[in-house]
């Protein structure tokens, strides 16, 4: 465990530490503060030390206020997107941080409603009756799935399947099903449809007889 650091009377952006606050479950040290705006709160140690939190909520205020674009503690910001962004470009270690806990994230969040998808179609390829987690994909009937993944984003696209009841425009395929599907103009030759292949081998018979 780290050597204990007393931060009273230091004075952190907006907020001056006037005492050591209780602890928490957190394993930082909370600290009593006062903003510049005259509020008293309550801030952890990491996050005064960090620039996590720069006052009692006051900049949020004035930014929310603010309308156009304007300085709220040297920064210029337009949105609070745009604040957020700045913040973090400022701290690296924390913007690599946030992207990892992101990533998580997605992840865990694609895998849920992932789950959720195959469930509602059957967890069976609908051709040829495949079984499976790792086997199985979202397909869409129509075709134009790269299109849709790219437009509004996988994760966004799975959650509309689901909100939307699982529609008929849609289906779950094995991955072998899904590639053959891909490359036999839309159909998987299980479906009993002649691809492109069978298509060519049969012209070239023709022509020789």
């Amino acid at each position: 465990m780290g050597k204990f650091i007393d931060l009273t009377g230091q004075t952190f952006n907006r907020l001056t530490v006037v005492s050591r606050a209780e602890n928490s479950r957190h394993p930082s040290a909370n600290w009593n503060c006062v903003c510049s705006c005259g509020n008293a709160t309550v801030v952890r140690g990491d996050s005064l030390k960090s620039g996590g939190t720069r006052s009692c909520g006051c900049i949020n205020k004035e930014f929310c206020a603010s309308g156009n674009a304007r300085r709220i503690d040297g920064l210029s910001v337009s949105d609070k997107a745009a604040w957020k962004r700045r913040h973090y470009d400022m701290n690296p270690e924390k913007k690599a941080k946030k992207n990892r806990q992101t990533v998580i994230l997605i992840r865990s969040a694609l895998k849920t409603v992932s789950k959720q998808i195959r469930d509602g179609y059957g967890n069976r390829c609908s051709c040829c009756g495949q079984t499976g987690d790792l086997f199985l994909q979202l397909d869409h009937v129509f075709g134009g799935g790269r299109q849709d993944a790219k437009s509004h984003g996988t994760l966004a696209m799975y959650r509309r399947v689901v909100s939307e009841g699982f529609p008929n425009r849609y289906q779950v395929l094995c991955a072998n099903c899904n590639h053959a599907k891909l490359r036999n103009r839309g159909v998987c030759p299980h479906a009993g449809f002649l691809g492109w292949h069978a298509e060519d081998l049969l012209s070239g018979c023709t022509a020789g007889t």
